[in-house]
């Protein structure tokens, strides 16, 4: 079939360019790489190089639609899920949401209140969902937002498969998360708890900004718990995905309102996915008047 030509393909080249690894190590598995040819500092492979060459080829010399972006996202990002081209994609929950949803103490709102009732959760640029349905598990009403509907035969896969049982308290929507006055239903309601992972360094620098007034706007000020997963540290220049810092992150956030309630280094990442000592956990809250 010609996916599996075009994946054939991609093994091929990415063995000729990193003649190291062995097939077994650069075979596409579900359209996902699982390793990654080193660097001093940061993990560059040619993968995500791609994804940027991509986003810079479709770059406009203007603003797009009076939207504030240079690129049209919607576009550019489902022609990467089209293609197969999605490195970011873990195939699984992420192990450090997982993680810090079981810590003791209990450092975010559980997913079921004291009376029975569901908290809300949102996963912004959910992709496939893995980190919604681990929310759902958890006992939350969670919901997914992403511009690529690509992603929907997968979701609907899942969520008649191995997630059918939490299938009613799981939500992804196609839509565009900096639309403030979207009508669909996960944008009518706070949230007790809010996820990112790989967004926040997927958006282009100058919409962080409107990345932190989104987060403020849709968390729950009455112990709401905002959970950023860093990734990838780093000050490499270009993108996605764009070099991030903690510092990064508490400049955005500081100025809505925002302050940290807990950071730690990430020490399980997923293996094999080339991320173990680029990622950390900041948790956050809105400020107490």
């Amino acid at each position: 079939s010609h996916p599996e030509l075009a994946r054939m393909l991609r093994t091929f080249l990415i063995k000729r360019a990193f003649p190291q690894y062995s097939y077994q190590h650069c075979r596409f598995r579900h359209r996902r790489i699982h390793s990654s040819p080193p660097h001093s500092t940061f993990l560059w492979p040619s993968f995500f190089q791609a994804i940027a060459d991509h986003f810079k080829q479709m770059s406009k010399p203007g603003l797009v639609g009076g939207t504030g972006r240079l690129f049209d996202e919607t576009k550019t990002w489902e022609e990467l899920y089209q293609d197969g081209t999605i490195p970011w994609d873990l195939e699984a929950p992420t192990p450090a949401l997982r993680s810090v949803l079981t810590a003791e103490p209990l450092m975010v709102p559980a997913g079921k209140a004291d009376d029975g009732r569901r908290r809300k959760a949102l996963v912004p640029g959910c992709g496939y969902g893995h980190d919604v349905f681990l929310l759902a598990e958890m006992g939350y009403d969670a919901h997914g937002v992403d511009i690529s509907p690509s992603i929907l035969s997968n979701v609907h896969l899942s969520l008649r498969g191995p997630y059918q049982p939490i299938a009613s308290h799981a939500a992804v929507h196609i839509d565009d998360f900096f639309n403030p006055t979207s009508a669909k239903s996960w944008n009518d309601q706070p949230y007790d708890l809010i996820f990112d992972y790989t967004f926040f360094c997927a958006i282009t620098p100058d919409l962080r900004q409107s990345w932190a007034a989104r987060m403020r706007e849709l968390l729950n000020p009455s112990g709401g718990r905002l959970l950023t997963l860093m990734f990838p540290l780093s000050n490499h220049e270009g993108g996605p995905p764009f070099g991030v810092s903690r510092e990064t992150y508490r400049e955005v956030l500081g100025e809505v309102g925002m302050e940290e309630v807990a950071y730690y280094p990430v020490t399980n990442s997923m293996p094999g996915a080339g991320r173990d000592g680029k990622e950390a956990m900041g948790i956050w809250k809105v400020k107490e008047c």
